[in-house]
């Protein structure tokens, strides 16, 4: 075990010392046991044993100033595999598809009563929206490079003081997710159903008395997708809001159509000590901020680079009690994604920094003004 570690793994004061005091001990000894026949230290020695105690003392300092992370044994797990580790890419939609995902748009905002524009506009280099003049908020956003879309039905219906009409049971629900994707032509097997979460959008309002008043707004259900027995974690995921006699007032559609899957070579698979070691080195200077800290959980998921590349990964999750002000301390989660691959293929934003990236697949007419022009006389995105 290295020094630092042992120091650090050494709560106590008094036995911290004596490890100290020990090592001098045993350096000590060994430069005075020399043979008979040796009259001199060679200067090489006395350097060396010089420069030993600072560099005891130093990593003894170091060691105090360390927050203990409980629960460490928790990194073992890593480097312990039993499924097969493969790197999944999603289908780039065509121009066709972009279309079919536009038209979905006008679909769920009929149901609304949600006029959209018919020219969509360019919000990003990846992505395009269509949007409602009759209310802002409404908004219907494709992504270009991996087909997701996101629906909001806007806020117009859902102002005013009072819960809800029509809002579906949690045993209706499950039913009325089913219906969406049927209706709306979406793909999905339901084998990559993962989990599920119920839950719902309330309205607070103080009234005269000096109570609140609470008003149901929307129905939720999130759904959790899996891959090949593992969890799909990062971008992935499928989100249904219902408002008004059932229908849908939000949607979340992250759930790109896979069409590859190549195993990862042996030869990039990371050893369990080096990954172990890359987690310590990341969790201790976040631990250190803290008063107290505890490795909650590390599990082996797909990280969705939202841009189309599905990655194995470590999910490494830590609890941190930070004091703020003269407040008890607060307990400030810290996460972060750790890839088994050396030359990782999805974008991990902690590790890495790049540009946004251009779409490779579609084009699409938009309303923006840096267009080029076809033959046909219609626009697209560069």
């Amino acid at each position: 075990m290295k020094l630092k570690q042992l120091i650090l793994n050494t709560k106590n004061p008094f036995t911290l010392t004596a490890i100290t005091a020990g090592l001098l001990l045993s350096a000590t000894v060994q430069t005075q046991a020399m043979t008979e026949s040796q009259t001199l230290i060679s200067g090489d020695e006395i350097e060396k044993t010089a420069l030993l105690l600072p560099a005891v003392q130093s990593a003894r300092e170091a060691a105090m100033t360390e927050t203990y992370i409980e629960g460490l044994e928790k990194l073992e797990v890593i480097g312990k595999y039993d499924q097969k580790l493969s790197v999944f890419t999603a289908k780039r939609p065509s121009k066709e598809d972009i279309e079919k995902r536009l038209s979905l748009a006008h679909k769920l905002g009929e149901q609304g009563g949600i006029k959209f524009s018919e020219r969509p506009q360019r919000i990003s280099e990846t992505r395009i929206a269509l949007r409602s003049a009759e209310d802002p908020s409404a908004s219907f956003e494709v992504d270009l490079n991996t087909g997701n879309f996101l629906f909001n039905a806007g806020l117009n219906n859902y102002r005013g003081e009072q819960t809800t009409e029509g809002l579906p049971t949690k045993f209706e629900i499950q039913d009325l997710m089913s219906k969406t994707l049927e209706d709306l032509g979406l793909q999905v097997s339901p084998k990559e159903f993962d989990s599920t979460q119920l839950g719902g959008v309330n309205m607070g309002v103080h009234d005269e008395r000096g109570g609140t008043m609470i008003y149901e707004k929307f129905k939720t259900l999130r759904v959790h997708r899996q891959l090949n027995d593992m969890l799909v974690e990062g971008d992935a995921r499928m989100v249904f809001q219902f408002g008004e006699q059932a229908s849908v007032a939000n949607m979340v559609f992250q759930w790109p159509t896979i069409t590859d899957a190549k195993p990862i070579p042996a030869s990039l698979i990371q050893d369990a000590t080096r990954l172990q070691q890359a987690a310590l080195d990341r969790l201790q200077p976040m631990a250190n901020k803290a008063e107290s800290a505890k490795l909650k959980s590390v599990d082996l998921v797909l990280y969705d680079d939202g841009r189309g590349v599905l990655e194995p990964a470590y999910h490494i999750v830590m609890e941190r009690d930070i004091q703020i002000g003269k407040e008890d301390p607060s307990m400030i989660p810290y996460d972060f994604y750790l890839p088994i691959s050396s030359e990782p293929v999805a974008f991990f934003p902690d590790l890495a920094k790049s540009p946004e990236p251009k779409a490779e697949g579609a084009e699409v007419a938009t309303s923006s003004t840096e267009t080029n022009e076809t033959e046909d006389g219609s626009n697209y995105i560069k």
